[in-house]
């Protein structure tokens, strides 16, 4: 799988865990704990993302969105399931 982001651009990664409990992320409300989340890791040691990468899509090799990108420590990253993101946006993908 890969992402394209602002900070790191294309970068490819592995699935490590999916899914699982990621938390507590130090956001401005508050500490926030996520359920579901994938767990990503670069390949080869490489880092997958960095600050700034947020909101990038998570893309499969057959072209389709696995998640959406929203934190990250250095070595991993996380993302949400695109199908939680597109039912509480209220949209979908055409």
């Amino acid at each position: 799988m890969f992402k394209v982001g602002r900070t790191t651009g294309l970068t490819w990664g592995e699935v490590m865990q999916v899914p699982t409990v990621v938390g507590p992320i130090p956001y401005a409300p508050g500490p926030c704990w996520f359920r579901r989340a994938i767990v990503i890791e670069g390949q080869n040691g490489t880092m997958f993302s960095d600050h700034g990468d947020s909101g990038s899509a998570i893309v499969r090799d057959d072209g389709k969105i696995l998640g959406l990108l929203f934190a990250g420590n250095g070595q991993q990253t996380y993302a949400c399931p695109i199908d939680t993101v597109l039912q509480k946006l209220k949209c979908a993908i055409l």
